[in-house]
């Protein structure tokens, strides 16, 4: 059992539009791996980068990808998604209104059967996680969590005081000279 995002490789009747192109530009079958649409995706991405990027070096990649994080090609996201907010509705946006997760949209659990046969169904379908980020506080614990941690510090000292009069109660005059 293992998690993906990526479509299956050798679906014949897939609905991927990656998948579709993968199948139309390698014609033997036996050489349609999992690394081979890897490496096929990654070239579409690299494609897409190098239109938007008007000098080819790798100084000029390396500032397309630090400020626009999100691409888009073909069926496949890559950067960060959204959550309640579109981020990728123009194919590349910036980080301002995106919440990150670095690409993983679509992610689905198979089983190793359904890895060597697309006829197999998921186990699990697929699945963007929905991320909430929140700044975290520098002030220390909110008010609930603030409030736990004394209630449960009490009940804690309440506890051991008891256990000790217990013990002193249940010892009487035990002491034998």
């Amino acid at each position: 059992v293992f998690a993906t995002n990526l479509p299956h490789w050798a679906d014949e009747k897939t609905e991927s539009e990656t998948v579709r192109k993968f199948h139309a530009s390698l014609k033997d079958e036996k050489k349609r791996t999992p690394l081979s649409l890897r490496a096929f995706a990654m070239m579409e991405l690299i494609k897409v980068v190098l239109s938007w990027v008007d000098v080819i070096n790798d100084r000029s990649i390396f500032q397309f990808f630090y400020t626009n994080i999100v691409v888009t090609v073909d069926d496949m996201v890559y950067g960060s998604f959204a959550d309640e907010i579109e981020c990728a509705v123009l194919g590349i946006t910036s980080s301002k209104y995106c919440t990150l997760n670095y690409g993983a949209t679509h992610i689905s659990v198979w089983s190793m059967s359904r890895a060597l046969n697309p006829t197999v169904a998921e186990l699990f379908p697929p699945v963007t996680a929905s991320m909430l980020y929140v700044e975290p506080s520098n002030d220390g614990f909110t008010l609930p969590q603030l409030m736990g941690v004394i209630i449960g510090a009490l009940a804690l000292l309440l506890l051991l005081v008891g256990v000790l009069v217990l013990l002193l109660c249940r010892r009487r005059s035990a002491r034998d000279n």
